[in-house]
This record gives C-alpha cells, structure tokens and sequence, in this order.
C-alpha cells in the first residue's frame, strides 16, 4: 500500500508539471486571468489532479468512502506534495542578489 500512495504521489507531481508545460494550457493561462490564479497554484492544480489520479488508480485514505474518499485523498496528497515541494525548494534552490 505504500509503495503504491508513493508511486501515485511521484505520478500526480510529473502530471502537475507536464500540464504546465503542454501548449494549449499555456494558451488559456496567457488568454485568461482566472485560470492563471488556479493552474499556477500547487495547491489548487494539485488537488484536482491527484483526485482524478486517485480514481483511476483507485487510492483511498480512507476505504469505502466512494467518490468523497478520492477527494479527501486528492486534497491531502495535494497539501503533503505542496509541503515537501516547498521544503525541497527552500533547502536547495540558490538566489543571487546583484
């Protein structure tokens, strides 16, 4: 079960990523303001994304909850993913003031 919420973890964060980078959403992101706010936020794409992913690899935190349990597991994998990717960039990314 583990192996599998990491797997489904590590697949939901390559998904955030290559949907910021695929053509027709950078189109709508410079066309509309609105969507920019929501596909820019980890938070927010995150959430959906990991829902979505949840079903169809039918992860659930907590079982036999139908489709309230793959929202409860799409919201909290979002929050935890947020955590760590911002933990990571703290750490390691470098800032050069000139």
């Amino acid at each position: 079960m583990i192996v599998e919420y990491f797997f489904y973890l590590l697949v939901g964060r390559l998904f955030i990523y290559l949907i910021r980078l695929f053509p027709p959403i950078v189109r709508l992101l410079e066309r509309y303001e609105d969507t920019e706010k929501l596909l820019n936020c980890d938070l927010c794409l995150g959430v959906w994304t990991y829902t979505i992913l949840s079903g169809i690899m039918n992860i659930q935190i907590i079982e036999n909850m139908n489709i309230f349990g793959y929202l409860l597991t799409g919201s909290v994998s979002s929050f935890i993913m947020y955590l760590v990717v911002k933990g990571w960039n703290q750490e390691y990314s470098g800032y050069i003031i000139e």
